[in-house]
């Protein structure tokens, strides 16, 4: 495996956004463990974000949702299923103080 996930988005030899690195190392072993997998974040993470800061952010959340898979032992992303994520989702609403 590569030590980068690298993804450009070249079209006619043309460079239309810079080249974003994944370090595979920093991604949790649920989101590389498959090939599909791995080429799904290199994918969102490069492309579909470009802000650094809302990379860094969602790529906290990321790591938060690995770990409370591997609580679960859930180690593919296969078996993640909608109840899981509103688990996820139940546990850190209620860990988070309401501003209003």
């Amino acid at each position: 495996m590569d030590e980068h996930l690298q993804h450009g988005n070249h079209y006619g030899g043309c460079d239309l956004s810079p080249v974003t690195r994944v370090h595979v190392a920093s991604l949790p072993p649920i989101f590389t463990a498959r090939p599909e997998a791995r080429t799904r974040m290199r994918d969102f993470f490069s492309s579909h974000i470009r802000n650094p800061n809302t990379r860094r952010a969602y790529m906290e959340a990321v790591r938060q949702f690995s770990a409370f898979c591997a609580e679960l032992g859930i180690l593919d992303l296969a078996q993640v299923e909608p109840v899981h994520v509103a688990a996820l989702w139940r546990r850190s609403s209620s860990s988070t103080p309401n501003p209003h």
